[in-house]
């Protein structure tokens, strides 16, 4: 299990709004009333020539140059931007034993940032990243310790964080609505509801989640569920035309078959593309990039980039695309896997 008996019965769901986001949108969101029209001259016509006559011709007037009008204003571009959401992150024991193993190399006490560098460059193209660490963090990096008591490095935060502000609130579910409406009169434009939900290792979404699912999506104060907690994948749904990711399996873990489904070294990275149209925020594009987690070296791969690569090894692409086939099937036909090039 990915998390003592005790922290599932009392774990509260977890809500991002995406308040800054919001409004920054807000703030550089333009009207066509911002714009000034363009201004328009008819020119003058040009002076006519004298008439011939006997008497002695007028004496001709100076040429009018007309003013040119005023550049039509550029069509506006449509405001966009991309949000990668990534499965559960898990400090087993082994796993922060390897972390300290390549931290012997980097001159680090602890070093994850191996574990994470073949996804990294995907994460990193797009706008806001967002992961769900299971396991809290040793303020002072001592007294460490795994399932089912976890207490992991601080280090783990940073390897994650790779730089950018991450921010997560813990709520009661009961008040998630309730929150999602103050978000929004505050002024966020998209708020994403991350929730930590569902029954682990069970790739098909329990009555309740699907429940609670329709009901958020149903309130327009929310644009966006994910879920987690599960360990392995499941379902991505459009509901009222909104998305739903139940669970996005784990990104780091050490779980495998030795201990529990195949399926706890899979998960995947949500890529949500979030456009205004009329004035609103939506996602209009959800794609994904399945993950499998390689052990010993718990080195996050992207399958479908390494599968390309022929580089695995036999038994190592056997894995691969046997783990590609579970998340197939688990996420369903609502979405489909990125391209190994993102626009």
């Amino acid at each position: 299990m990915g998390s003592p008996p005790s922290a599932i019965r009392t774990q509260p769901a977890r809500l991002l709004g995406l308040l800054v986001l919001g409004a920054l949108w807000a703030a550089a969101a333009t009207s066509a009333r911002d714009h000034p029209r363009p201004v328009t001259t008819t020119p003058e016509p040009a002076a006519t020539r004298a008439p011939v006559a006997l008497r002695q011709a007028a004496p001709a007037r100076a040429p009018v140059t007309p003013r040119r009008a005023a550049p039509a204003p550029k069509p506006a571009t449509r405001r966009a931007f991309t949000l990668l959401a990534s499965g559960d992150v898990l400090s087993h024991g082994s796993v922060v034993a390897r972390a300290r193993a390549y931290g012997a190399s980097s001159g680090r006490r602890f070093d994850f940032r191996p574990m994470f560098a073949a996804i990294r460059p995907i994460v990193a193209a797009a706008d806001l990243a967002v992961c769900h660490l299971e396991t809290p963090l040793s303020p002072t990096g001592r007294d460490l310790s795994g399932y089912p008591t976890f207490n992991a490095p601080p280090q783990l935060a940073a390897a994650i964080r790779g730089g950018r502000p991450w921010l997560v609130n813990l709520l009661d579910p009961h008040r998630v609505l309730a929150v999602t409406r103050g978000a929004r009169r505050a002024g966020s434009r998209f708020t994403v509801v991350v929730l930590h939900w569902g029954q682990e290792y069970r790739s098909a979404p329990t009555p309740a989640q699907r429940t609670l699912a329709r009901r958020l999506l149903a309130d327009p104060s929310v644009d966006l569920v994910l879920g987690h907690h599960a360990h392995v994948v499941q379902p991505v749904w459009r509901v009222k035309g909104k998305w739903v990711a139940f669970g996005l399996g784990n990104s780091l873990s050490a779980q495998s078959a030795a201990c529990c489904p195949a399926a706890t070294q899979d998960g995947v990275l949500l890529r949500v593309r979030v456009v205004e149209r009329d004035g609103r925020l939506l996602a209009d594009q959800v794609r994904y990039t399945p993950t499998w987690v390689e052990h010993p070296s718990y080195r996050v791969l992207p399958v479908t980039k390494r599968l390309a690569s022929r580089s695995a090894s036999p038994a190592t692409r056997a894995a691969l695309r046997a783990s590609l086939r579970r998340t197939a099937s688990a996420v369903g036909p609502a979405t489909r896997p990125a391209p190994l090039r993102w626009r």
